[in-house]
C-alpha cells in the first residue's frame, strides 16, 4: 500500500502510529464494513506484535469513549470521526492507512488484508496489486512467487 497516490496520506498514518506507540493502552474501533475491519485487523495484529495491549471493537455508529469509559491511553477510530477520538480516519482507502502506520511501528503488516480491505472499500485492487509488487521489491524480496492457486507469476 502506497502514499504516492494519496496527497497528505502519510499524515493519518504517522498520527496512528505516534499514538499507538506512546500508549500502554489502545482501544481501537471500527464501523462494521470490510475496509474498517481489515485496518482493525491490521493495527491489532501489530500491537499485538510488538506488544502493546489493546482492546477492539466494532459498532454502527462508533465512538470515542464507550457509555462504561475506557482506560485507554489512546482511541484510535476507523471509518468514523468522532471528536473525542485520539486518532479518526475516516478517508480513503483505511485499510491502506492502517498498513503504513503499522511500518511506522516496525511491525510487519498483512498486506493481504490490506488489499483486501483496500478493494471491500470500493478501490480499485490492480493498482494497489502493482503498489504492493513495488514495495516488496523496494524493500529488498525480490524474489517473486507464484499467487496462491492462480498459478500466475
Amino acid at each position: 500500500m502506497s502514499t504516492a497516490d494519496r496527497p497528505n496520506a502519510s499524515a493519518p498514518a504517522e498520527r496512528l502510529a505516534s499514538a499507538c506507540r506512546s500508549a500502554g493502552f489502545v482501544r481501537l474501533t471500527a464501523t462494521a464494513d470490510g475496509d474498517a475491519l481489515a485496518a482493525l485487523g491490521t493495527v491489532g495484529a501489530a500491537l499485538r506484535t510488538v506488544g502493546v495491549p489493546f482492546q477492539a471493537s466494532v459498532a454502527h455508529v462508533p465512538t470515542a469513549e464507550p457509555a462504561g469509559g475506557t482506560d485507554a491511553d489512546a482511541t484510535v477510530v476507523f471509518g468514523a470521526a468522532p471528536t473525542d477520538a485520539t486518532v479518526a480516519v475516516a478517508d480513503g482507502p483505511l485499510s491502506a492507512t492502517a498498513y503504513d502506520a503499522v511500518r511506522e511501528l516496525g511491525a510487519e503488516p498483512d498486506s493481504m488484508l490490506a488489499v483486501a480491505g483496500s478493494i471491500a472499500g470500493g478501490f480499485t485492487p490492480r493498482r494497489r496489486r502493482s503498489v504492493l509488487r513495488r514495495r516488496r521489491v523496494a524493500d529488498g524480496a525480490t524474489s517473486r512467487r507464484r499467487d496462491a492457486g492462480h498459478g500466475r507469476r
